[in-house]
């Protein structure tokens, strides 16, 4: 589920927030628009970038339960 979509404090990309709500742990594919070349996750104050593998446009990504996570896209 998404909880934030805004712009990065840098002012160079966009700040996407998914959690996961349902108690247990999930798997997703995120499809991302073409124009979005770099997906990073990040902290809640937009530190410790960790590159996230993008292959044609989706990341998957692992929740634990109630987990949130941070990411950063580039375009």
């Amino acid at each position: 589920m998404s909880e934030c979509f805004r712009w990065a404090e840098d002012g160079g990309g966009y700040i996407v927030r998914l959690y996961e709500a349902g108690r247990s742990t999930a798997q997703a594919e995120i499809t991302f628009a073409s124009n979005v070349k770099s997906v990073s996750e990040c902290s809640l104050l937009e530190e410790n970038r960790q590159p996230v593998v993008l292959t044609n446009g989706k990341a998957s990504l692992t929740f634990r339960p109630f987990e949130i996570k941070t990411l950063l896209l580039r375009h």
